[in-house]
Order: structure tokens, then C-alpha cells, then sequence
């Protein structure tokens, strides 16, 4: 699959140098039509009502591409220092979470990488961003294994949207780039916002549309997708 960034505070200029990335990179290049659509038949023969889009399916893939070790899933944010702290923030966590020596040679594993893969509705593009952004905040009680250094939100391309048939509802990787221009003043993380294409890399032509995915039945209200 090929894919798009949007580069903001430098983030890319750390991540060049960084293992974690250049493993991420090669995992989403890996990534192809036959991997996603095979993912959506499997989720139809084990559930009674199969995913309309290609939402479900493409988390699945990068579940089975990103290991569990040495990546954490669904990283747990917060310190639970109290009962009440749990139940109010349980739900925060990430998808993704690597950790990585803080420079070569070095023993300790102080670098963090958080990832999002994320094709929630456009409304959530902004929480999304704030939740890597609190990750990395000195000030936020946050569990180790969940302090990151750098963010990297992925999201699905316009094209992308389309070939998966996915709900009106889903924000993008162009609404994504448009929030975090707004958002400059609040957020002091480096982040990379990834947009995927449906295209093999190298390829100059998009993916076959496929019937795997059945797409919803009416339009959604929201803004443009």
C-alpha cells in the first residue's frame, strides 16, 4: 500500500533515525488489497452482521502486521491511582506502542512511538491528536509503557475511503492535516499524520473496486468526507 505524510514539528526528522519507523513504514508498504479484503471475509464468516466498510478489516491487518510483543496494543494511558480515575479513563488508550533505545548503544529503552490507526467519525480527529499529544506530556500522570516521544496518526486517503466503502461519517487523512494546522497553538508533540492510498507502492494506478465491502445503505450528513 502506498501512503501519504503530513509532517509537523520535525517529526520526521527524528523518525528517520529511528528503527520503529522504518519498521512501520515497511509494515503499511506490505500492506495489500488481497491482505484487507481476506480480513473482511474472515471477519463475515465469524460475525452475524459483517462490517459495511473496510474499517474493522484494515485494523485487523495491522493488528496481525504490528506483533504483540515487542509492539503493546491498546497501550493503557493513565495511572489508575484510584478507583474513579479507572472508571472515568479506561477507555484511553493506544493502538499502538513501541519502545526503542534512546539513542544506539544505549541501554535503556526511553524512546517511545505511539500509533493510531483510526477511522473514526471526523468529529474525533481532534481527540485523537490530543490523546498522542498527552501521551508525551511530563506533567500528565501517564504509565511508562504508554510515554511516547512522537505520534503517528494513520488515516484513510479520500481514494482510500472510497475503495473500502467506508461510512460518510469517517474523517480523512486531508480533514486530519486541516485540524492539526488549527491545532499548532495546543499540541508541542512532533506527529506524522499518514494517509493511506489504495495502491500498491510503486503502482500508478489505484486499486480494483471490490465487492467485499457492502459500504452503508444512505449518505451521511457530515461535511465534505
Amino acid at each position: 500500500m502506498e501512503f501519504e505524510t503530513f509532517n509537523f514539528r520535525n517529526a520526521l526528522a527524528i523518525l528517520d533515525q529511528r528503527p520503529e519507523w522504518a519498521e512501520l513504514r515497511k509494515v503499511i508498504g506490505a500492506i495489500s488489497r488481497t491482505d484487507i479484503i481476506d480480513s473482511q471475509q474472515k471477519l463475515a464468516a465469524s460475525l452475524p452482521n459483517a462490517p459495511a466498510g473496510a474499517q474493522q478489516a484494515v485494523n485487523r491487518v495491522f493488528e496481525e502486521y504490528l506483533p504483540a510483543p515487542p509492539w503493546i496494543h491498546q497501550c493503557l494511558l493513565f495511572e489508575e491511582t484510584k478507583p474513579s480515575t479507572k472508571q472515568a479513563l479506561a477507555k484511553w488508550t493506544m493502538d499502538f506502542v513501541k519502545r526503542g533505545h534512546a539513542a544506539p548503544g544505549s541501554p535503556d529503552p526511553d524512546f517511545g512511538l505511539g500509533v493510531e490507526v483510526t477511522f473514526n467519525h471526523s468529529e474525533a480527529i481532534p481527540w485523537t491528536l490530543i490523546r498522542l499529544d498527552l501521551a508525551s506530556e511530563a506533567g500528565v500522570r501517564i504509565r511508562d509503557d504508554a510515554r511516547i516521544d512522537v505520534g503517528v496518526a494513520i488515516y484513510a486517503s479520500r481514494a482510500f475511503k472510497a475503495w473500502g466503502r467506508m461510512d460518510g461519517a469517517v474523517g480523512t487523512f486531508e480533514q486530519a492535516c486541516l485540524w492539526l494546522g488549527m491545532m499548532r497553538p495546543v499540541l508541542p508533540i512532533p506527529l506524522v499524520l499518514v494517509g493511506l492510498k489504495p495502491r500498491d507502492a510503486g503502482a500508478s494506478s489505484d486499486w480494483e473496486k471490490t465487492e467485499a465491502f457492502r459500504g452503508t445503505a444512505r449518505r451521511s450528513r457530515s461535511a465534505n468526507p
